[in-house]
């Protein structure tokens, strides 16, 4: 038989099989292309449209001399409903290349240690079923429960794995937190001196306003009054120009006024920082 030939067997049972429930284990955790190995005899000697004894099904297997095993999987009520064998009238079974193929991916995960009772939980059975042969069912229940704790073992790797994203996510909330937090401290430390400055700079301004009060209604007052004043402002006094002192004054109040929108204008953005802090931190509580 051509390899084309042997290739179109193979897709057949690909298509048939892909849903099978042994099909899809062997696929998942085990090597699906050494069960359909081209090289492989079963499928030279297959064909679709013959009825297979026992024996000859045990010799398709390459397991001849273990004819028996065959009947005892195909009498077990946990496997028989898998493998739709077909039985005569004489009671002898017959079987299609379907119930033949399954036989074969039974005997490939026995290969890998499996026992039938194993296969028959994979299956969704629950009774043990005794085997009349020698085969020990102790060890295929222990076997089951390896199954068990495999899947176990999965589970709890996968459980490690969601709490170590949920930590690591955790942690960087608790760290944006506390950056958010250092930055609205800063700003709201900021707040304050600006708000310091501004209360400083009235007082300022308020002192000024009084000397320019003054000079505006006391250009006539005694020279050592003014003398004093100016000095306290320091402001020079020689040749005394009242309005050149108005003047001056004058020019350290629009000083004032332009430190003070500068400052305003300071505080303005302060507090935009300060909210977006806030709205920062309400988010990062919200995910929380």
């Amino acid at each position: 038989m051509n390899k084309v030939e042997i290739h179109d067997k193979i897709q057949e049972i690909r298509s048939v099989f892909g849903r099978d429930e042994l099909y899809l284990k062997i696929q998942r955790d085990f090597d699906l292309d050494e069960l359909l190995n081209p090289e492989d005899e079963f499928y030279e000697k297959l064909t679709f449209d013959e009825y297979y004894k026992t024996k000859e099904a045990a010799a398709m297997l390459g397991i001849a001399d273990k004819s028996q095993q065959i009947l005892n999987h195909l009498n077990n009520p946990n496997l028989a409903d898998y493998i739709k064998a077909t039985q005569s009238t004489d009671r002898r079974y017959r079987l299609t290349w379907q119930p033949l193929f399954r036989l074969k991916m039974l005997f490939y995960l026995f290969d890998k240690n499996f026992k039938p009772n194993d296969v028959a939980i994979l299956l969704g059975a629950t009774a043990m079923y005794v085997p009349p042969t020698n085969e020990a069912p102790k060890s295929s229940v222990n076997h089951s429960s390896n199954i068990d704790l495999d899947k176990f073992k999965d589970d709890l790797v996968e459980f490690e794995k969601h709490q170590q994203q949920e930590m690591m996510k955790m942690f960087n909330a608790i760290n944006e937190r506390n950056q958010v937090l250092l930055e609205q401290a800063k700003a709201e430390s900021k707040m304050e001196l600006i708000i310091q400055q501004l209360d400083d700079l009235s007082n300022v301004e308020k002192q000024y306003e009084i000397l320019l009060n003054i000079l505006e209604e006391s250009e006539k007052a005694e020279p050592i009054k003014l003398k004093s004043i100016f000095k306290w402002m320091q402001i020079s006094d020689e040749k005394t120009d009242y309005n050149k002192q108005k003047i001056d004054i004058n020019s350290q109040l629009n000083q004032i006024k332009t430190k003070r929108e500068e400052l305003q204008s300071n505080l303005k953005d302060v507090k935009e920082k300060i909210t977006l802090c806030t709205n920062k931190m309400d988010r990062i509580g919200n995910t929380n």
